[in-house]
């Protein structure tokens, strides 16, 4: 994986997590939330993160084993 793949998967992870703060921030200020409420929510949102955290790793284990086959084709010419 190259810097520049790297600081794009890096700048891609802190808009969501931009966007998922503001969402919070909102939902509290729009919404007067209980506190099972706002726990709920909580809970969404980081099952959401953790759900694109698995697909950022699992993108960045199919690059690497693409130029390791790239790499391997490249040595048996």
């Amino acid at each position: 994986m190259t810097l520049l793949e790297t600081l794009a998967l890096l700048t891609f992870i802190l808009t969501l997590l931009g966007l998922i703060v503001d969402v919070i921030r909102l939902t509290v200020e729009v919404i007067s939330m209980s506190l099972m409420e706002l726990f709920t929510l909580l809970t969404v949102i980081l099952m959401l993160l953790s759900l694109i955290l698995d697909a950022v790793r699992l993108t960045v284990e199919v690059l690497e084993k693409f130029s390791q086959r790239k790499c391997d084709d490249n040595k048996k010419d």
